[in-house]
């Protein structure tokens, strides 16, 4: 066995006995394992096999050779209430990483942001990552395959229609769907529904992007009207699982990839977002209703 498989064996063997209590129990409680079984209960899924999972996940996030940052990994997954799964997994985790160790190979970020365990949160890891230029980052090139769905004086509302197009119009962003290392899910929510890319012609700030997906689902599952659902509860009956718990609506995130209300994006856009979703329902008159309830799902205030 290589020094490197001992030192990966070791750390997993130690953050077992360390966190392997409190990953499994929030694991219990995360809606991202839960779409990955499917429709096994997670609750009688053997631990093991779950805590194997997740430290699986968490390695593939770690660029380091010896897999020096996988116990951060995990100890800010079980942690930090607002973290889920799906962080570990949108790839945006492991770029941000990969620049971290660069920059501290290179000594380009000074103390005490060179140590990893001073970061709490994700959240304030990548933000403080966002501060600094990636000194490898290479401009990309491939625009891949896109449409403009709107575009007035004010705002140009892009569709991506594969992976490089995410990738090229979401630059510059932390959507799981724009990574270029790691685990890209652009493939998974475009199977869902059609994914936009809004971005202002006079910014507000360095950056400023929204991102929209109106889907709705069910273990992965498209729903496009309320008959789909009802279908797929009636085929997948069991009185156990409360399945309006399971049914995932779409989003409208910034370029920080977090949440935004409808009452900022209608305010910050103006007469374009009603022009824009005009021209949605027109190019997408199969996603109406996966829109409307969007629309009466997404908050509505600050």
């Amino acid at each position: 066995m290589r020094a490197t498989e001992f030192l990966i064996e070791y750390d997993r063997n130690k953050t077992v006995q360390n966190l392997g209590a409190a990953i499994y129990k929030k694991m219990l409680g995360d809606r991202t394992v839960q779409r990955i079984y499917g429709d096994d209960p997670i609750q009688q899924i053997d631990p093991e096999e779950l805590l194997g999972f997740a430290l699986d996940r968490f390695q593939e996030a770690d660029p380091t050779p010896n897999k020096q940052y996988v116990q951060w990994i995990a100890r800010t997954y079980a942690n930090d209430a607002s973290t889920k799964l799906e962080d570990v997994l949108d790839g945006y985790l492991f770029d941000s990483l990969t620049k971290f160790y660069k920059l501290v190979q290179r000594k380009k970020i000074p103390s005490p942001r060179n140590d990893i365990n001073k970061y709490s949160n994700f959240g304030d890891f990548m933000s403080v990552m966002d501060e600094y230029p990636d000194p490898d980052a290479q401009q990309l090139k491939d625009k891949g395959t896109a449409f403009t769905l709107y575009e007035d004086d004010s705002w140009r509302v892009i569709v991506p229609q594969d992976e490089p197009a995410a990738c090229y119009y979401g630059q510059g962003t932390r959507w799981c769907t724009a990574a270029t290392k790691g685990n890209n899910m652009f493939k998974y929510y475009h199977g869902i529904a059609p994914i936009l890319i809004a971005i202002p012609k006079q910014p507000e700030h360095p950056g400023e992007k929204y991102q929209f997906h109106f889907g709705v689902s069910i273990d992965d599952q498209p729903m496009k009207s309320d008959s789909d659902i009802d279908d797929y509860i009636n085929q997948n009956d069991d009185e156990d699982i409360d399945w309006s718990d399971y049914i995932e609506y779409g989003q409208i995130m910034d370029e920080r990839d977090d949440p935004v209300t409808l009452f900022h994006i209608k305010n910050r856009m103006d007469t374009s977002w009603d022009a824009m979703l005009y021209n949605y329902m027109d190019k997408f008159p199969d996603r109406k209703w996966q829109l409307y309830t969007n629309l009466d799902n997404i908050a509505d205030e600050d």
